[in-house]
């Protein structure tokens, strides 16, 4: 399988030096100028690898994108470069997501080594991943065959992007999520303010839900923020052969 790399810097600089690189081993480069861009083409197709440059990013977007990598794609391999070379810029970005954080000036091949050790790591987690569950209040969600179960086997009918949604916010934790964030990850596109395609999706969501588990509103609002999962959610993985 084909190593899937995105780069978010505001020029070509990575790009260049990944291309040159690691383009003969096989792996797919692609290169974003804007955080929002990678995000839907996040949201679009799986990636293995992000390599996010800070360098010139006063407004803080890609740590926000890392974030979002994070939450969208749980098994994507994040490395920050970065000109700051403090501790709390380091744990900062781990603290966003990000399994590694260098400050340039850096050893290209250092970089080579990691994005290749985070590669194999990648394609093991895909092996996995997809095959387990989230448990929650009564409900079973399965990834892999799009289910949302109650009880003891009772089919909870969602639409695709309803089922999308509810996934988002669950690998999310109980952390709030932004109606931006939520339409860039469910539509592929940005909101805008008279956008309310995704507070009729949570509507939805929260009446199916109701209907199975009428004691507890498990999807809530956090005003001028977004929304959160209220439940605890256990994540289960398959069970090894």
């Amino acid at each position: 399988m084909q190593t899937r790399i995105m780069i978010l810097e505001d020029g070509f600089y990575w790009q260049h030096l990944l291309v040159k690189s690691l383009k003969p081993d096989g792996f797919h480069i692609l290169n974003c100028q804007e955080a929002q861009q990678a995000k839907i083409l996040l949201h679009q197709q799986p990636f293995h690898l992000a390599l996010v440059a800070l360098t010139h990013d006063p407004q803080g977007s890609s740590l926000d994108f890392v974030r979002f990598a994070r939450v969208q794609q749980p098994g994507i391999g994040i490395v920050v470069i970065s000109e700051q070379n403090k501790p709390i810029d380091r744990i900062v970005a781990i603290e966003m997501g990000a399994d590694d954080y260098l400050a340039s000036p850096l050893e290209s091949r250092e970089l080579m080594a990691r994005l290749r050790r985070m590669s194999a790591r990648f394609h093991h987690h895909r092996e996995t991943s997809e095959k387990g569950c989230f448990l929650f209040s009564g409900f079973t969600l399965k990834k892999a065959s799009r289910q949302l179960i109650w009880g003891q086997g009772r089919d909870v009918p969602l639409t695709r992007s309803e089922f999308d949604l509810l996934v988002f916010l669950l690998e999310s934790g109980n952390d709030v999520v932004s109606r931006d964030t939520l339409t860039a990850a469910i539509r592929g596109r940005s909101c805008h303010a008279c956008d309310r395609s995704v507070d009729t999706l949570i509507s939805g969501l929260r009446y199916k839900l109701g209907l199975f588990n009428p004691d507890q509103r498990l999807i809530r609002t956090m005003r001028n923020a977004g929304y959160y999962m209220a439940a605890s959610a256990q994540w289960v993985a398959p069970n090894r052969p």
